[in-house]
């Protein structure tokens, strides 16, 4: 929640910040995603890294690690992790900080990842052949997109649906007093 209302009170993302994503029943890190290439002049950015810790990977919660208590884990709504993250950095970066444009960058080998995109509301926009070389193999970058007007237009509210986000769900929870 800090994360969350830092954002939503600063004016912009730093370029190349790495968030980190906690699950807020177990308070542990679960895992990341990064924000590159910011240009506030041109008010796009891309989104990089994205990756949740296998453990939470599927809705199939039963593979966590031993050190985690497997009912605490399975008695929250079914895990909808990267996409939940997506709906909470779209709705910042486009609501908050009015960018017009964002952007992510997949290994085109990388099917999970794209289809992960694609049910987000990213459009493919091609792939950059032989874009990067990693660990001595070429790359094709596959490149998808979400415009302000996408946003707008649809994508938010079939985002929240797909993650299962309450509607009118606040996206900030305040410390509740015990």
């Amino acid at each position: 929640p800090e994360f969350i209302e830092s954002c939503y009170n600063s004016p912009a993302p730093c370029d190349n910040s790495h968030i980190v994503i906690i699950d807020q029943e177990l308070e542990t890190p679960i895992g990341m995603v990064s924000l590159m290439d910011n240009s506030p002049t041109n008010l796009t950015i891309r989104l990089n890294n994205l990756w949740i810790t296998p453990a939470f990977q599927s809705r199939n919660i039963g593979s966590a690690s031993p050190s985690f208590e497997i009912k605490s884990l399975l008695s929250g709504p079914s895990r909808r992790i990267a996409k939940e993250t997506l709906y909470v950095l779209m709705t910042w970066l486009f609501e908050s900080c009015n960018y017009r444009r964002v952007d992510m960058e997949i290994d085109s080998r990388h099917s999970v990842m794209r289809k992960c995109a694609e049910d987000c509301g990213f459009l493919h926009e091609g792939t950059l052949r032989k874009h990067r070389v990693i660990r001595k193999r070429s790359r094709d970058t596959a490149v998808y997109s979400m415009l302000n007007s996408d946003w707008k237009m649809g994508a938010k509210e079939s985002l929240r649906l797909r993650s299962g986000i309450p509607k009118n769900a606040p996206l900030v929870e305040k410390d509740k007093e015990v």
